[in-house]
């Protein structure tokens, strides 16, 4: 369960700050000669898989507590249902204004918000507002006692949608809502992950369904191979196929690791610091229990990619140090 409880884990994520990314032509990164690149033979690449990741990858108690008629779906079915609901999920949410962050000592049980309402919309106001507040910190690196007035992250989630991708996230259950229907009141679930960019990745994720802006999100991938994973209605699951063919393949992985090594300039460092990004999407989605095939094959080539580009930045520096001395 991700809680404030849970205990530290050794990885720690830095904040995804990309670098400025020069145009590329396609056929200047397809003509570059891969003679001079290290091996590669550990490809492909798999990270560990998080505990019980071959057990059911939806939360059924908590979807039985929002959907009990949905309960019975395969987590692919329910999350495809979910989807097509998106705009209702997606207005809900921005009905509301949830405060940024709260002092951790401050944070209440339950919040209760004015629901916004638009000129266009205010006879038919979105049907599914979001359900909690999750208060989000970064797990604690030390024993020491994090300060009472130290800020939490607040963001607004639907219980449902939860249930659908995470299987160790305990929400309570929802709030008792209010008479008056220009409020709206939201259950507090307090956890800690182990990097909050990596949560908001997640998060925006599970709403949108959208592995091509997911890739997008991690590190600077090709605009034309980002093309190839968009959702297309007539290839459902095509995206699988490209990431599982891409990360089985060495010239794919040169290919992008290339376009990765020009959008982050300045050595090894910055290349480290996309990697400790991605141990930070693998650490919360283990922490959050996200068991979904798709997004672990999505997370593999991006590890792959970022550790091989790592690698040439790596032999290419070292290199220079030699002939400079």
């Amino acid at each position: 369960m991700a809680t404030e409880d849970s205990s530290p884990t050794t990885a720690t994520a830095m904040p995804y700050l990309p670098g400025q990314c020069q145009s590329i032509q396609e056929d200047h990164l397809r003509n570059r000669s891969l003679a001079a690149l290290p091996r590669t033979d550990s490809i492909p690449m798999t990270l560990p898989r998080a505990t019980n990741s071959d057990s059911d990858d939806v939360d059924r108690s908590l979807l039985a507590v929002y959907a009990p008629d949905l309960v019975e779906l395969s987590g692919r079915v329910l999350r495809s249902q979910l989807l097509a609901s998106s705009k209702k999920f997606m207005d809900g949410l921005n009905a509301i204004r949830v405060p940024q962050t709260v002092q951790r000592n401050l944070i209440p049980m339950t919040f209760t918000i004015p629901v916004q309402f638009y000129p266009s919309d205010r006879d038919t106001p979105p049907a599914m507002y979001p359900t909690h507040i999750l208060a989000v910190s970064p797990t604690p690196v030390s024993s020491r006692q994090t300060p009472a007035d130290t800020p939490v992250a607040l963001t607004a989630v639907h219980g449902m949608i939860i249930a659908a991708n995470c299987t160790r996230l305990a929400l309570p259950p929802p709030a008792m809502q209010p008479s008056d229907p220009r409020f709206v009141s939201l259950a507090t679930h307090c956890m800690a992950v182990c990097s909050i960019p990596a949560f908001v990745i997640l998060r925006l994720y599970m709403y949108s369904r959208r592995i091509d802006s997911f890739m997008d999100a991690m590190m600077p991938f090709p605009p034309a191979f980002l093309e190839t994973l968009k959702p297309q209605k007539r290839c459902p699951g095509h995206e699988g196929l490209k990431l599982n063919a891409a990360r089985q393949s060495v010239q794919q992985t040169r290919y992008l690791a290339d376009h990765l090594i020009l959008c982050t300039p300045g050595g090894p460092y910055p290349m480290w610091e996309r990697i400790r990004m991605l141990q930070g999407i693998w650490q919360t989605m283990c922490d959050l229990g996200m068991y979904e095939q798709l997004l672990w094959q999505a997370l593999d080539l991006a590890w792959q990619v970022a550790r091989y580009a790592f690698c040439v930045v790596s032999e290419q520096h070292g290199k220079a140090l030699a002939a400079g001395r």
